[in-house]
């Protein structure tokens, strides 16, 4: 192998190490922002308002069913605990599935599915479900995901407006 050969060689092999290390990266970040969705999921399955703030970036804003358009981490924190907190106990069943994210450097978009189970509070039997979409803006806030933007629609649900809360 002539040193040209060996040169044209290595650059391929550079050009494909740099590739997969991008991959990587990417694969990564999806990761990260899926933890950062658990996380979110599970402070709202537990109703803990702090945890569900944390996840959010100081220039956030969301825009849900009942609560419109919403622009500040404070104004959003406020959302949560003052109106959301009338209508979910953490007595429903929630999770969100089958997530689409594609990260752009520091900044990433999400769509995942939702569902929300409101039980019979001296049962526990399934009452109805709900089904929504969350479409979610991340970015990257000192190393960590953070939301910039979420927004949620339902997609399957039963007339009227959202159940009052089922505390017993």
């Amino acid at each position: 192998m002539t040193l040209a050969e060996l040169e044209k060689r290595l650059q391929k092999t550079e050009k494909r190490l740099e590739a997969a290390e991008e991959k990587i990266r990417v694969n990564d970040d999806i990761e990260q922002i899926k933890q950062l969705h658990q996380r979110y999921m599970n402070a709202l399955a537990f109703v803990n308002w702090d945890d569900i703030i944390a996840c959010f970036a100081e220039n956030c804003s969301i825009d849900v069913q009942f609560g419109g358009l919403i622009k500040g981490k404070k104004k959003v924190a406020q959302f949560f605990k003052e109106r959301l907190s009338t209508i979910h106990n953490g007595k429903e069943g929630i999770f969100a599935i089958h997530p689409q994210i594609t990260v752009n450097g520091d900044t990433a978009k999400g769509n995942w599915l939702m569902y929300i189970m409101y039980a019979d509070p001296r049962t526990w039997a399934s009452r109805y479900w709900l089904q929504g979409i969350y479409d979610a803006d991340y970015i990257r806030v000192k190393g960590e995901w953070k939301f910039s933007y979420l927004q949620w629609r339902p997609r399957l649900e039963p007339p009227g407006p959202p159940p009052p809360t089922m505390a017993p």
